[in-house]
């Protein structure tokens, strides 16, 4: 007899990214403004960005005299973070931290600096801060990979439009580029982080079945993910590869995200019930322009991580299944390790085909067919099993990955409108054959200066000029993202709090909204701290549908804190 698993009905995991995009100033337009604005200390546009995009979209900015109550904040030490506010209060920049102390001038002031660095909250739930020496995103909370796909299309033309503006007060062209790399050996990045029920989060970090499976999974993601690299900065020389980030990956695991990177990233933070959850934090991917890599990277990953949180390969450990099942699984699941997965990242990006054999790999599979393996796991599980939880996206995510993988074995022409990697070759090979054609050669700077390019998040980015690109996220909903959140995760609240009553909100992170209740002559400081699967529209939003006034909406609040609904939040 088969023993089968009962299944959880939902998935626990709630999931996002974070991006660093690069910047450079282009050609002066007007001498006397871009005096103010010198190459030296690119970082001024950044706050300038950060202030134009509260003025745009009515972003929450925190108050420096209201008493800090956050636990931590970016890489700010505390002593920092007292020395920045009392620079906003004063207004007097002798207050900052030695290192800020140089940019303040006639273009930024002290407040300006602070809000950069504690950062701002956006209507629709997402953060925008300086985070070290880069502008950096961090979209709000998802629970579909679609609604990631929107969410960075719409961060791409908030920021894009910013930036278009600000060309004309600072006299400077702005660039940012959404990639990972400046081709003199720095790297910054796009994380992922996805929630994961605690005791799992736990095990990923020890030399386990588990570990190993994701080690396995996630190295050769990458030849349907990467957004493509010319030449190399670490490892064996190529022309050009699949992934930015590989060159810059030296670990399996470690807590280090600026220099020795791992593969496994231990982050501690959960920005959540730490009893409960985990934040997975995963750094070793690319951002990506194209639709599909963001959607399947995303998809997928979570597809496998939830896969393996509800214990899907002790099934095959204890052998739950008959020995034909068994064997067929089991032995398969097995044979996908790698012995060295840092070194088989770096020959995976620098393998094109995706199908030469891995010597990491005791049966010598390519990266297609692991993944193809990976592949069958997954399906086994969510089409096969008792796995009731069939929502819509669950089936897109396997049907793409599926169809990209079978296009990926056939080289099939149609990748080079839906893979950065594909796409970008195309233009580089295009442009080398015009030039060749011409009896021109080609220098290596000209290729790094078309791969950058074609990250320009602008309207005149490479990417964004394409024609023929394989697009699937409606112009509709990517507008909505610009000041919606997803409505199934605690970012709909703290989008509503941001949107309906900023005047009364007194701080916001990504686990807490302190705000004032205030009911007649009665007032006092709320501090919840919202559950990410539960504080959602369909869990709290009648308490903002109901009210007319923000009196009603404090009466409403607490009437539903009281009746024993205190678990949402």
């Amino acid at each position: 007899m088969i023993r089968r698993r009962a299944y959880s009905s939902a998935l626990p995991m709630v999931f996002g990214t974070e991006t660093e995009f690069g910047f450079s100033y282009g050609k002066v337009l007007n001498k006397e403004r871009a005096a103010l604005f010198h190459s030296d200390f690119p970082e001024i546009i950044f706050y300038l960005i950060i202030e134009s995009v509260v003025k745009k979209t009515g972003a929450f900015v925190r108050n420096p005299c209201i008493s800090w109550e956050r636990s931590s904040l970016n890489h700010l030490l505390s002593f920092m973070i007292e020395d920045l506010t009392k620079a906003a209060i004063s207004g007097d920049p002798r207050n900052l931290p030695m290192s800020f102390k140089s940019m303040v001038g006639n273009a930024i002031s002290s407040q300006d600096i602070y809000n950069g660095e504690v950062g701002i909250f956006l209507p629709n739930g997402s953060r925008l801060y300086i985070d070290g020496a880069h502008l950096e995103y961090s979209i709000s909370e998802c629970r579909e990979p679609y609604e990631v796909v929107c969410q960075e299309k719409a961060m791409e033309k908030i920021l894009a439009e910013i930036i278009t503006e600000l060309q004309e007060i600072c006299g400077r062209e702005i660039y940012l580029f959404k990639n990972n790399t400046d081709f003199k050996e720095n790297s910054y990045a796009c994380h992922e982080n996805y929630l994961l029920k605690k005791e799992f989060f736990k095990r990923l970090y020890k030399d386990n079945e588990w570990r190993k499976a994701w080690l396995s999974f996630v190295t050769t993601q990458i030849i349907y993910t990467g957004a493509g690299k010319v030449g190399f900065e670490s490892g064996d020389p190529c022309d050009y590869q699949i992934s930015q980030r590989a060159d810059h990956i030296y670990r399996i695991v470690s807590t280090n995200t600026m220099n020795d990177r791992p593969i496994i990233n231990h982050r501690g933070e959960s920005l959540a019930d730490s009893s409960k959850w985990g934040r997975f934090h995963v750094i070793l991917d690319d951002s990506n322009m194209s639709e599909w890599p963001i959607f399947l990277k995303i998809g997928t990953k979570a597809l496998v991580l939830n896969m393996l949180q509800y214990q899907y390969l002790e099934e095959w450990e204890n052998k739950l299944f008959d020995d034909n099942q068994y064997h067929k699984y089991y032995d398969l699941y097995e044979r996908l390790f790698l012995s060295d997965p840092v070194d088989a990242l770096k020959f995976i990006s620098r393998d094109l085909t995706c199908n030469k054999p891995l010597i990491t790999n005791s049966d010598g599979f390519s990266a297609l067919e692991i993944q193809k393996r990976w592949l069958a796991l997954v399906k086994d599980f969510y089409l096969h099993r008792s796995c009731d939880y069939q929502e819509p996206w669950i089936l897109d995510v396997i049907n793409k990955w599926e169809q990209v993988l079978e296009w990926i074995e056939e080289d099939d022409p149609i990748l080079d409108s839906i893979l950065d990697w594909r796409i970008k070759k195309c233009l580089i090979d295009s442009h080398t054959n015009k030039r060749s054609k011409a009896g021109r050669l080609t220098s290596v700077e000209n290729l790094q200066l078309i791969d950058i390019n074609y990250s320009d998040i602008k309207q005149g980015g490479y990417y964004n000029r394409l024609p023929g690109i394989n697009r699937f996220a409606l112009n509709a909903d990517i507008e909505k993202a610009k000041m919606n959140s997803s409505p199934k995760t605690r970012a709909w609240l703290r989008s509503q709090f941001i949107k309906r009553f900023p005047e009364h909100l007194i701080d916001v992170s990504w686990e807490l909204l302190i705000f004032s209740l205030k009911i007649g002559d009665f007032e006092t400081k709320v501090r919840i701290e919202p559950d990410p699967i539960l504080s959602t529209q369909f869990k709290v939003g009648r308490i903002f549908d109901e009210s007319r006034s923000y009196e009603e909406f404090c009466k409403n609040f607490l009437t539903f804190y009281l009746s024993r609904q205190e678990y949402v939040f």
